[in-house]
């Protein structure tokens, strides 16, 4: 290669054309999306964790209280449902907001973004039961 500076300039490997999310390529506000996106994720994992904090402290407690079988089995299906709702939030809006907020320039950059996000929302949710 001819030198264009006295100092040589470093080459990396190009993406492969399949992993290019081509329609995000020249985006100006990237970066303004990427905190605003994190920053929205961020609150919605802090509110999933709470729910499911506060029904994994709730529910034992309320369960302690009641002496009727049927009442224990709807208190029971009810904290479920409370539980599963906090997680499954968290796991549908997060690839949604990626695709439609992010402006991701590459599919690996997009899915590791959203795997990241997800590990620190089952962490989050993970300490909020102990």
């Amino acid at each position: 290669l001819p030198e264009i500076r006295p100092e040589p300039f470093l080459c990396g490997r190009a993406a492969e054309p399949s992993d290019i999310i081509w329609e995000n390529l020249g985006s100006t506000d990237g970066m303004a999306r990427q905190i605003r996106g994190t920053i929205y994720m961020s609150l919605l994992s802090l509110a999933g964790a709470a729910i499911i904090g506060f029904t994994a402290y709730v529910q034992p407690k309320v369960l302690e209280a009641q002496h009727n079988h049927a009442a224990d089995t709807f208190i029971n299906f009810f904290g479920t449902t409370i539980l599963i709702s906090g997680y499954l939030v968290v796991f549908i809006v997060v690839p949604i907001v990626e695709v439609s907020l992010m402006r991701h320039i590459s599919v690996t950059q997009k899915e590791v973004s959203q795997v990241l996000k997800l590990v620190v929302f089952q962490v989050m949710a993970t300490i909020s039961t102990i």
